[in-house]
């Protein structure tokens, strides 16, 4: 399994080609894992800098409106430890970009689908990026979750054979 993500790393630039949905999978769970670590960092860190910032009882109006007013301050002032997860995050999922956006289209590929559709993961990125620094409309953030997830579908099917026509 460790040569699946050796292979994710040494094939980044492979745009042709297959790959099959083990190492597809394996190569995903693993660049996950390592998001998960990251963002549970950036959590745990959010909550520290936040929760001097709350007084109210937790369920009352005043307790939502003292943790957004901290959310929102934390958002506009980060301390530098939490800057610090939050460039490490996006410098992770900036490097991750091109190597996932090949595998995906070479999973694609073995699935017989379009593999060109796994350029729309630049923009996910992208978006998923920003957002990390920007206030981003709701619907843009949704959109791209849901384009994530459709390729995801797609890559969970089987290999196919891709049939193509011979010139005559």
């Amino acid at each position: 399994m460790l040569k699946a993500y050796q292979d994710f790393w040494k094939n980044r630039t492979v745009f042709d080609g297959r790959t099959v949905r083990k190492d597809y999978w394996f190569s995903f769970l693993v660049n996950n894992v390592v998001r998960l670590v990251i963002v549970l960092v950036q959590t745990a860190l959010q909550a520290h800098f936040t929760q001097p910032m709350i007084t109210a009882k937790p369920g009352t109006t005043e307790y939502t409106k003292q943790a957004t007013d901290a959310a929102t301050s934390i958002a506009q002032h980060m301390p530098l430890p939490l800057l610090i997860v939050v460039i490490i995050g996006t410098l992770w999922s900036l490097a991750i970009l091109w190597p996932v956006m090949n595998l995906t289209a070479r999973r694609l590929r073995d699935a017989a689908f379009a593999p060109g559709l796994a350029y729309g993961l630049i923009a996910v990125y992208v978006i998923w990026a920003l957002a990390a620094f920007l206030p981003l409309p709701g619907f843009l953030t949704m959109l791209a979750a849901v384009y994530g997830l459709i390729l995801l579908v797609m890559c969970l099917f089987g290999s196919r054979e891709i049939k193509t026509v011979e010139k005559v």
